[in-house]
Protein backbone atom coordinates (compact mmCIF):
# COMPACT_ATOMS: atom_id res chain seq x y z
CA UNK A 1 0.00 0.00 0.00
CA UNK A 2 1.52 3.46 -0.64
CA UNK A 3 1.39 5.99 1.64
CA UNK A 4 -0.27 9.38 -0.09
CA UNK A 5 1.38 11.75 1.92
CA UNK A 6 5.10 10.43 1.54
CA UNK A 7 5.12 8.38 -1.16
CA UNK A 8 6.80 5.32 0.00
CA UNK A 9 5.42 2.07 -0.31
CA UNK A 10 4.57 0.19 3.43
CA UNK A 11 4.62 -3.39 2.99
CA UNK A 12 1.74 -5.50 4.94
CA UNK A 13 0.54 -8.80 5.23
CA UNK A 14 -2.75 -9.53 5.97
CA UNK A 15 -4.62 -12.96 7.54
CA UNK A 16 -7.62 -14.33 8.53
CA UNK A 17 -8.69 -16.91 11.61
CA UNK A 18 -10.92 -18.92 13.06
CA UNK A 19 -12.79 -16.60 14.21
CA UNK A 20 -13.59 -14.56 11.46
CA UNK A 21 -11.42 -11.95 11.88
CA UNK A 22 -8.96 -10.23 9.50
CA UNK A 23 -5.41 -9.34 10.95
CA UNK A 24 -3.06 -6.65 9.29
CA UNK A 25 0.34 -6.47 10.13
CA UNK A 26 2.96 -4.03 9.50
CA UNK A 27 5.97 -6.18 7.60
CA UNK A 28 9.19 -3.81 8.41
CA UNK A 29 7.49 -3.79 12.15
CA UNK A 30 7.73 -7.37 11.93
CA UNK A 31 11.04 -7.94 10.06
CA UNK A 32 13.16 -5.79 13.06
CA UNK A 33 10.88 -7.59 16.15
CA UNK A 34 12.22 -11.09 14.13
CA UNK A 35 16.40 -9.74 14.05
CA UNK A 36 15.83 -8.64 17.64
CA UNK A 37 14.69 -12.53 18.11
CA UNK A 38 17.72 -14.01 16.21
CA UNK A 39 19.66 -12.06 18.32
CA UNK A 40 18.59 -13.29 21.83
CA UNK A 41 16.79 -9.86 22.92
CA UNK A 42 13.35 -10.04 22.31
CA UNK A 43 12.03 -6.89 23.26
CA UNK A 44 8.96 -7.05 21.25
CA UNK A 45 6.43 -9.38 20.37
CA UNK A 46 4.98 -9.96 16.61
CA UNK A 47 1.33 -8.84 18.07
CA UNK A 48 3.02 -4.83 18.56
CA UNK A 49 3.31 -5.18 14.54
CA UNK A 50 -0.36 -5.44 14.73
CA UNK A 51 -2.04 -2.45 12.63
CA UNK A 52 -5.54 -3.35 12.66
CA UNK A 53 -8.11 -6.48 13.69
CA UNK A 54 -11.23 -6.27 12.57
CA UNK A 55 -14.36 -8.72 12.71
CA UNK A 56 -15.09 -9.24 8.45
CA UNK A 57 -17.00 -12.68 9.07
CA UNK A 58 -19.05 -14.57 11.05
CA UNK A 59 -17.44 -15.68 14.50
CA UNK A 60 -17.59 -18.76 13.95
CA UNK A 61 -16.28 -18.92 10.85
CA UNK A 62 -12.88 -19.48 9.23
CA UNK A 63 -11.27 -16.80 6.73
CA UNK A 64 -10.22 -18.88 3.87
CA UNK A 65 -8.50 -16.15 1.80
CA UNK A 66 -7.43 -12.80 1.52
CA UNK A 67 -6.61 -11.16 -1.27
CA UNK A 68 -5.49 -7.25 -1.98
CA UNK A 69 -7.55 -5.78 -4.88
CA UNK A 70 -5.83 -2.56 -5.90
CA UNK A 71 -8.65 -1.89 -8.84
CA UNK A 72 -10.61 -1.13 -6.56
CA UNK A 73 -8.34 -0.23 -3.22
CA UNK A 74 -10.00 -2.96 -1.23
CA UNK A 75 -9.21 -6.15 0.78
CA UNK A 76 -11.55 -9.11 -0.33
CA UNK A 77 -11.86 -12.19 1.84
CA UNK A 78 -13.69 -15.56 1.89
CA UNK A 79 -14.74 -17.28 4.70
CA UNK A 80 -16.49 -20.64 5.88
CA UNK A 81 -19.87 -18.35 6.43
CA UNK A 82 -20.07 -18.47 2.64
CA UNK A 83 -19.25 -15.42 2.08
CA UNK A 84 -17.31 -12.36 0.26
CA UNK A 85 -16.21 -9.47 2.23
CA UNK A 86 -14.80 -6.17 0.75
CA UNK A 87 -12.60 -4.18 3.76
CA UNK A 88 -11.22 -0.91 3.81
CA UNK A 89 -7.75 -1.46 5.32
CA UNK A 90 -6.97 2.40 6.03
CA UNK A 91 -10.28 2.14 8.78
CA UNK A 92 -10.19 -1.28 9.75
CA UNK A 93 -13.59 -2.39 9.10
CA UNK A 94 -15.58 -4.08 6.66
CA UNK A 95 -16.99 -1.61 3.22
CA UNK A 96 -18.89 -4.11 1.86
CA UNK A 97 -20.32 -7.91 2.49
CA UNK A 98 -23.68 -10.05 1.40
CA UNK A 99 -21.59 -11.54 -1.56
CA UNK A 100 -22.68 -15.17 -0.79
CA UNK A 101 -22.70 -18.65 -1.48
CA UNK A 102 -24.84 -21.80 -0.12
CA UNK A 103 -21.68 -23.34 1.86
CA UNK A 104 -18.01 -22.02 2.12
CA UNK A 105 -15.98 -20.17 -0.46
CA UNK A 106 -12.76 -22.06 -1.37
CA UNK A 107 -11.38 -19.38 -3.37
CA UNK A 108 -11.73 -16.15 -5.83
CA UNK A 109 -9.73 -14.07 -8.38
CA UNK A 110 -10.02 -10.23 -9.13
CA UNK A 111 -10.31 -10.81 -13.11
CA UNK A 112 -8.46 -7.23 -13.76
CA UNK A 113 -9.43 -7.25 -17.96
CA UNK A 114 -13.10 -7.57 -17.67
CA UNK A 115 -13.55 -6.16 -14.14
CA UNK A 116 -14.98 -8.87 -12.55
CA UNK A 117 -14.95 -10.92 -9.30
CA UNK A 118 -15.09 -14.43 -9.78
CA UNK A 119 -15.95 -16.49 -6.81
CA UNK A 120 -16.63 -20.50 -6.22
CA UNK A 121 -17.44 -22.34 -2.90
CA UNK A 122 -18.93 -25.69 -2.60
CA UNK A 123 -21.35 -25.28 -5.45
CA UNK A 124 -20.35 -26.90 -9.15
CA UNK A 125 -20.73 -23.58 -10.84
CA UNK A 126 -18.54 -20.07 -10.47
CA UNK A 127 -20.19 -17.11 -9.84
CA UNK A 128 -18.77 -13.44 -11.38
CA UNK A 129 -19.18 -10.66 -9.43
CA UNK A 130 -19.65 -7.15 -10.84
CA UNK A 131 -18.88 -5.23 -7.39
CA UNK A 132 -21.17 -3.44 -5.90
CA UNK A 133 -24.21 -5.79 -7.16
CA UNK A 134 -24.84 -8.59 -4.72
CA UNK A 135 -26.14 -10.74 -7.35
CA UNK A 136 -23.54 -12.42 -9.57
CA UNK A 137 -24.00 -11.13 -12.93
CA UNK A 138 -22.81 -14.36 -14.69
CA UNK A 139 -22.77 -18.06 -13.13
CA UNK A 140 -20.26 -20.64 -15.03
CA UNK A 141 -21.82 -23.80 -15.21
CA UNK A 142 -20.02 -27.17 -16.37
CA UNK A 143 -17.99 -29.16 -13.08
CA UNK A 144 -19.64 -32.03 -12.04
CA UNK A 145 -18.33 -31.41 -8.20
CA UNK A 146 -17.04 -28.35 -6.18
CA UNK A 147 -14.83 -26.10 -7.46
CA UNK A 148 -11.68 -25.76 -5.61
CA UNK A 149 -9.40 -23.43 -7.07
CA UNK A 150 -9.46 -20.41 -9.40
CA UNK A 151 -6.72 -18.79 -11.63
CA UNK A 152 -7.25 -16.08 -13.74
CA UNK A 153 -4.77 -14.79 -16.42
CA UNK A 154 -5.81 -11.96 -19.31
CA UNK A 155 -9.47 -13.20 -20.68
CA UNK A 156 -9.38 -16.42 -19.54
CA UNK A 157 -10.61 -17.95 -16.05
CA UNK A 158 -9.06 -21.90 -15.14
CA UNK A 159 -10.84 -23.64 -12.79
CA UNK A 160 -10.08 -26.88 -11.05
CA UNK A 161 -12.82 -28.93 -9.27
CA UNK A 162 -12.22 -31.48 -6.45
CA UNK A 163 -12.50 -34.51 -9.07
CA UNK A 164 -9.49 -32.87 -10.39
CA UNK A 165 -10.90 -31.14 -13.42
CA UNK A 166 -9.47 -28.44 -15.14
CA UNK A 167 -12.31 -26.24 -17.37
CA UNK A 168 -10.80 -22.94 -19.12
CA UNK A 169 -13.10 -20.25 -19.63
CA UNK A 170 -13.46 -17.79 -22.19
CA UNK A 171 -14.28 -14.68 -20.81
CA UNK A 172 -14.64 -12.45 -24.00
CA UNK A 173 -17.98 -11.12 -24.73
Amino acid sequence: QMDESTGEIDLMITFGDDGGNVHLYDMEKLNCIAEEHLKGAPSSLPKDACLKTWAAHGRHSWVTKVAWVDDMRVLVSGGSDGQLVLSDVTKGEVRLDGFRHRGEVHDFVWLKKVQLLASCGLERHINMWQIPIKTPVYKLEGHQASVQQLCGAGNQLVSLDTSKVILIWDLRE
